[in-house]
């Protein structure tokens, strides 16, 4: 199960640096990426 979740914390990060120039356009969108980065650091621990 842990397995699982770091996949898929990985494929997400991929998606994001994937979409930098969309994030970088849209303040919002950057603001939720931040909020799901300091989620799986949470997760992490």
């Amino acid at each position: 199960m842990r397995n699982h979740l770091f996949a898929a914390l990985h494929n997400s990060s991929v998606t994001l640096r994937r979409h930098k120039a969309a994030a970088a356009s849209s303040p919002s969108f950057a603001r939720a990426s931040t909020t799901n980065r300091q989620t799986a650091s949470t997760i992490g621990d």
